[in-house]
């Protein structure tokens, strides 16, 4: 489900920290917040990472990023919070939340979202390990700070490989038993 709350905001904001609050973890599975900006009528579904603002799933923490370094929200946005409930098997209400901290002093680096992903794949019946690729190409020159593999319960485990102009490859990350219950954003130590 999805809900659009006004932020009122006369003036751009950037954001150093934010962090999406379940109100009711017994049905809240996930929230992913996106930054509708003025003009907008709804989310766009080809930028819409871009628009990302912070999310929570079981696990996550804030997002928390080194001074000088910030997203933006543009003066008159609204935000668009997107629920994922679970059932329970009862009725139940929620009151979820979103917390930001503003930046304090100038901001040197804009923080912008980019997924990968892959929607389409088919797990061939009985299968008891099936992998799943998917691939990103930069199109600038671009630091990455953070990743935050996100998988269903059937995941088994996650690897971001860096391919560089020439072939060179790097592992930048591997996650060798994923757990659906520790959905967590891994800082790289040297961006």
């Amino acid at each position: 489900q999805y809900f659009v709350v006004p932020t009122d905001f006369t003036e751009d904001k950037w954001i150093q920290a934010a962090e999406a609050r379940p109100g009711n973890r017994a049905v809240v599975h996930h929230i992913i917040v996106f930054i509708q900006e003025p003009g907008k009528r709804g989310l766009e579904q080809r930028n819409l990472w871009s628009t990302h603002l912070c999310g929570t799933a079981p696990g996550e923490e804030a997002d928390v990023f080194p001074p000088g370094t910030a997203k933006r929200i543009k003066a008159g946005s609204k935000l668009v919070f997107q629920m994922h409930y679970t059932p329970s098997g009862t009725v139940a209400t929620d009151r979820s939340m979103v917390g930001l901290l503003f930046a304090r002093e100038p901001v040197k680096h804009q923080v912008i979202v980019g997924a990968v992903m892959n929607q389409r794949f088919r797990i061939p019946p009985g299968a008891p390990g099936h992998e799943v690729q998917a691939s990103y190409t930069f199109r600038e020159d671009s630091t990455i700070w953070t990743f935050m593999p996100h998988m269903h319960l059937r995941g088994k485990d996650f690897r971001y490989d860096l391919v560089y102009p020439g072939g060179r490859k790097d592992t930048a990350l591997l996650v060798p038993r994923w757990d659906f219950n520790w959905q967590h954003t891994y800082y790289m130590q040297e961006p």
